[in-house]
């Protein structure tokens, strides 16, 4: 259950409330391994600069259900088993049931996130300096 806690922007999730678990205080280097143990990752966010956990998660194979804001819409295109959409309780209920219900949810996502590795940014970014330079003459 989500509720304000006295200020705007000020809110918790009650994870008890709702049977879930929450992680926090992570060591970096062990996301990954809770990342590819999990059966699904939501993320619901109203705005996303960019949407790293989106990423993560397809880079371990794992199915994510978005809303359609930062890297999601384009990231999640194409790959079966995952779901960008404007949140909606039971629309997304739906999408996560099935995934749940699926003896095996694991999607083929590693290659969708790969498009964002840093070797791939830095590679586009070479480019267009490149071509920026060689233009310029």
């Amino acid at each position: 259950m989500a509720r304000a806690n006295g200020g705007l922007g000020d809110w918790t999730f009650d994870a008890a409330a709702w049977g879930a678990r929450t992680l926090g205080g992570i060591d970096p280097d062990r996301v990954s391994a809770y990342m590819c143990a999990a059966d699904a990752v939501l993320v619901p966010s109203e705005y996303e600069g960019f949407g790293l956990a989106t990423l993560e998660a397809l880079g371990c194979g794992v199915p994510v259900i978005a809303t359609p804001t930062g890297v999601a819409p384009e990231a999640l295109s194409g790959i079966d088993g995952t779901y960008c959409l404007p949140f909606d309780l039971g629309t997304w209920r739906e999408a996560l049931a099935a995934i749940l219900a699926d003896p095996d949810p694991h999607v083929a996502g590693a290659g969708g996130a790969a498009e964002y590795a840093s070797d791939a940014m830095a590679a586009q970014a070479i480019a267009v300096y490149r071509a920026t330079v060689e233009q310029a003459g």
